[in-house]
């Protein structure tokens, strides 16, 4: 049975948590500095946690220290399903305490002393990098069925055994990463994401992170984006808070439905994608440290991060400009000019202006009602969008066909409330 709308309320004050890669740690120290131009609000920062690959805070360990001096968490990711595949040896990843170069089967994993070694390599280095609560080795299970999800919830209960027996004081954060076309129906909550609900709360977690993957592309349809918000939705309703991982194309309508905030890269890492990110992480031609992310900007009219070439091509049409442009002084004094030089800082500080005017938003009706506006307005823009794309030499176009279903999602769950006599 899926949880009723009006049982899950929006949280008081949403977390904005930014995932930075290697290259954006001279933008996050600004960002989070006392009196740095992330300050938003009055002292309140722009990020209210960071999310650091565990390849990161080995390559940026004073991201680590910011966050300290900021006075934010910082949490490492361990990125635990990349065992599950082979990975470049050349690849950081493979350097650290439990990284590996061949994949592991479950067989691997099929002894308690392996397992709590896992374990044990995982919280360590988790710990002496200066994480502020332990996310447990996870891993990425095609079904609740999958011998790797039974893995997964075993490695949950061996991290809480092993924090308690070596004083590791710190919140325990369970992440449950699955395929979203298995563990999003409604018939396989009971033994997927209840089953995870219920020993994580059991365990004490005072919060979840979900990963539904792949989530989040431009091509997304209504049935994959109502199944991924009735899941959250479900787990929200178990009674621990839930933040979406690695969710900035959806996070903020989810937060506005319930849940309590969400994971997002700058400009990149926007949507859920563990089979391409283990797919990028296997041997191949070039060297992986030299691999470099595109540049992007958010146009938060649209919903989404896009190219700096795609954007400069619409913020050059005075009419699109009109409706792209931030017009937050505080953020992009010199408009156009502003966004895109400073396109990382833009793109982090118009996320936490946009989920802070929802979270000041009294009624969750009116929260649903706004983010249903403005995905129908992104479909409307995309079009107008597309017409400009078309004139270039070489033709673009983007799709609004997620766009389309999340405003069909939001306005599915208003609905739902009124019926209901929310």
């Amino acid at each position: 049975m899926s949880p009723e709308p009006s049982e899950v309320k929006m949280a008081s004050h949403p977390s904005l948590l930014i995932r930075p890669g290697p290259s954006d740690h001279r933008v996050i120290e600004d960002l989070v500095a006392p009196g740095g131009s992330g300050i938003f609000r009055g002292p309140r920062p722009v990020i209210d946690e960071l999310v650091l690959d565990a390849t990161t805070v080995v390559r940026r360990p004073s991201l680590v220290v910011a966050a300290a001096h900021a006075g934010i968490p910082a949490l490492v990711d361990p990125m635990t399903p990349l065992l599950q595949g082979e990975v470049d040896p050349r690849d950081g990843w493979v350097a650290l305490p439990y990284g590996e170069a061949v994949a592991l089967t479950p067989a691997d994993l099929d002894t308690e002393r392996a397992r709590d070694d896992l374990v044990a390599r995982v919280v360590g280095f988790e710990v002496e990098r200066g994480a502020t609560a332990v996310i447990p080795p996870y891993l990425h299970p095609a079904s609740p069925d999958d011998p790797w999800f039974a893995l997964t919830l075993d490695l949950l209960r061996r991290t809480a055994r092993h924090m308690a027996r070596s004083g590791v004081r710190l919140p325990l954060l369970p992440l449950l990463s699955a395929q979203l076309h298995t563990f999003g129906v409604g018939t396989a909550w009971s033994v997927g994401v209840d089953r995870f609900a219920e020993l994580a709360g059991e365990l004490g977690a005072p919060r979840v992170g979900l990963c539904l993957s792949p989530s989040g592309a431009a091509t997304d349809t209504y049935g994959k984006v109502q199944r991924y918000f009735a899941t959250a939705l479900r787990l929200r309703a178990a009674g621990m808070a839930v933040v979406a991982w690695d969710q900035g194309v959806y996070g903020p309508a989810l937060v506005a439905a319930g849940i309590d905030g969400y994971v997002s890269g700058i400009g990149v890492r926007e949507r859920s994608d563990v089979a391409s990110l283990q797919y990028r992480r296997r041997p191949a031609s070039g060297v992986p440290g030299e691999r470099r992310s595109p540049q992007m900007v958010l146009l938060q009219p649209l919903g989404r991060s896009l190219g700096v070439d795609v954007a400069r091509v619409l913020l050059a049409d005075r009419g699109m400009r009109a409706k792209l442009v931030c017009d937050d002084e505080t953020c992009c004094s010199d408009g156009v000019e502003s966004m895109l030089t400073d396109r990382r800082k833009h793109t982090v500080r118009a996320r936490a202006r946009y989920l802070a005017e929802l979270a000041e938003m009294p009624h969750p009706d009116w929260r649903l009602y706004r983010v249903a506006r403005d995905a129908h307005e992104a479909v409307t823009l995309t079009l107008q969008a597309n017409q400009l794309l078309a004139r270039l030499p070489q033709p673009r176009s983007l799709s609004f066909r997620a766009a389309e279903a999340l405003a069909q999602t939001a306005d599915r769950l208003l609905e739902d409330r009124l019926q209901r006599g929310a």
